[in-house]
């Protein structure tokens, strides 16, 4: 059996499931998902969410154990911050561990296997467990048309169809995403200037029609609107809102819509891009830039 660490929001998970979805490719072997951080005390975001909004039953762990066993290992991972690996080799049932490299926040005493290049893994014969977050296009393009269908989106609503329409009339229509929230907690979002620096590549390269301002934070973006760089558009920007909590994938679906997107370090907005089917796409952000020549000062 192989077993894949999944967990965070709904860009975390799809990145996971991608890996996974490789993985069982790769394997004469059962592969299940570890999905052991959406119970406990600590759920994050919005809880386990690609069967909800995509319809994938993959295989998880939570389904193979009784309820009182399964709250067993929640709390231990809870109370004694023990990864599931740790748990196994605590009841005496060791896996091969594999981490992806420069992720360390997995909490094992044994011994682990550490990925080569960003495709390039290890891959035990016995019984193994992979820790990650594979955020990066490479095992979406080994299987990016089966994946294209996998994520397809639920029907949009009436209002947010008028959204999709008004981006698909727009000459080259440009998501700007600016992720706060956990990311500014962490110090990981990009400073505004580099949203004002895109946006003036943005437009003297492609010169969009409209811009569609999508963010966990509408009311900071309209307060940093002149350090974003948002005051110099001259009403082409238009505040996409009201996609909170269970319904906050519909920001996913909109942006990959765009033909372009200037994003922050979010896996949320790279995954619009990967999902784009529009050609001659443009994605910036503020850590990696795709089919455009830009260089950051």
């Amino acid at each position: 059996m192989k077993l894949v660490y999944i967990n965070g929001g709904l860009g975390n998970q799809m990145f996971q499931y991608m890996f996974f979805y490789w993985l069982q490719h790769q394997v004469n072997d059962e592969c299940v998902l570890d999905d052991l951080a959406f119970f406990g005390s600590r759920v994050p975001h919005n809880g386990y969410e690609l069967e909800r909004i995509f319809g994938i039953h993959a295989p998880r762990m939570s389904e193979r154990f009784d309820k009182e066993t399964w709250d067993g290992m929640a709390c231990a991972r809870d109370e004694e911050g023990k990864s599931v690996p740790q748990i196994f080799k605590d009841m005496g049932l060791p896996l091969a561990v594999v981490r992806e490299r420069m992720v360390n926040n997995l909490n094992y005493d044994g011994d682990v296997l550490e990925t080569r290049t960003e495709t390039e893994i290890p891959i035990p014969s016995r019984d193994a467990y992979f820790h990650g977050y594979w955020l990066g296009d490479g095992f979406f393009r080994f299987h990016e048309r089966e994946l294209r269908e996998l994520f397809r989106f639920p029907a949009l609503s009436p209002a947010d169809r008028e959204i999709a329409e008004l981006i698909n009339l727009s000459r080259e229509s440009t998501a700007v995403h600016v992720r706060r929230g956990d990311m500014a907690e962490f110090g990981w979002s990009a400073p505004a200037e580099k949203f004002a620096e895109r946006i003036r590549w943005m437009e003297e390269h492609r010169n969009p029609q409209r811009y569609f301002l999508f963010s966990d934070d509408i009311p900071w973006c309209r307060e940093h609107a002149a350090e974003l760089g948002l005051n110099t558009l001259d009403g082409r920007l238009v505040v996409v809102e009201g996609h909170n909590k269970e319904n906050a994938y519909i920001d996913m679906q909109l942006m990959s819509l765009c033909v372009n997107r200037i994003s922050d370090r979010s896996s949320f907005s790279l995954l619009a891009g990967f999902l784009c089917r529009k050609p001659n796409a443009c994605n910036i952000s503020s850590w990696m830039m795709a089919n455009a020549e830009f260089v950051p000062q």
